[in-house]
């Protein structure tokens, strides 16, 4: 019934990878499990179901995600393929290791080896995550809106909701395909963002950021886009807005925004 082409078996691959990411959160992942299976009792009710809860249970999961004839039936019924990696949220991840962690703890007999295992648990989460100051990111920008997205890209994305027109798609740069779903899931998006932040050389983000204006705006006309977005450094020559029939529209301190006037909605 089910075809398992190539395709399916990248996109399987490709959340497979996604979910990994460093590699050592899922060996936590998968110590919990061994934990759970191993060191639970069989005769405690109480225990036989954390046993299938966070043990059979996440085993079952995470070989039905492994397996790309699961892949292509749920891809046939969400009709798309580039968020198929999300099943993988039906993994008791974070749960199950604080449970194993806790259970490390509760275990110990002495304060001081409870002390002590509590800092070495401490020590592990530390070292399996990822520091949040980036070289490149030394502070935190303070944003006055509750969707804790900047200033400047979310007066973009108000814009675009209140313009006139039903079918509206946006080509910006990477913090747009970030944060405009999170704002208004009426303004479509040419394709899905990266959460590793390495974008393809045909992506928009990477175009944008090669500068070249008959580049940017080949991909909006091909992809359908009849809004673009670009920071104050690029900018359109009269030239360019008169030949590809666009008109800047509004703009703010950081973004200038820009509408095609004729675009084949797909």
């Amino acid at each position: 019934m089910f075809e398992v082409s190539k395709k399916t078996v990248e996109v399987c691959q490709e959340a497979f990878t996604r979910f990994v990411g460093t590699g050592l959160y899922i060996g936590l992942f998968l110590m919990s499990i061994l934990y759970v299976i191993s060191f639970m009792k069989k005769n405690d009710r109480k225990q036989r179901k954390i046993k299938i809860i966070f043990g059979f249970y996440s085993i079952i999961i995470f070989i039905l995600n492994l397996c790309p004839v699961f892949t292509k039936f749920i891809t046939t019924i969400l009709r798309e393929t580039s968020t198929y990696w999300r099943v993988y949220w039906l993994l008791p991840l974070g749960i199950s290791i604080a449970f194993m962690f806790t259970e490390m703890i509760d275990h110990k007999e002495k304060k001081l080896e409870k002390a002590f295992t509590f800092v070495l648990i401490i020590c592990v989460i530390i070292i399996s995550g990822t520091y949040m100051y980036h070289l490149d990111k030394k502070e935190f920008i303070k944003v006055g809106n509750y969707y804790k997205v900047p200033d400047s890209v979310l007066d973009i994305i108000e814009y675009i909701s209140k313009d006139e027109g039903d079918f509206k798609r946006l080509a910006g740069s990477e913090p747009f395909l970030v944060y405009t779903r999170q704002i208004d899931g009426n303004i479509m998006l040419p394709e899905a963002r990266d959460v590793s932040a390495e974008y393809k050389d045909w992506s928009i983000v990477s175009i944008i950021k090669g500068g070249n204006l008959k580049d940017i705006c080949d991909y909006c006309r091909s992809n359908s886009c009849n809004y673009l977005v670009l920071g104050k450094l690029v900018q359109f020559p009269d030239e360019y807005l008169l030949g590809y029939d666009i008109k800047k529209i509004y703009e703010n301190d950081d973004y200038s925004l820009y509408k095609f006037n004729r675009i084949v909605e797909d």
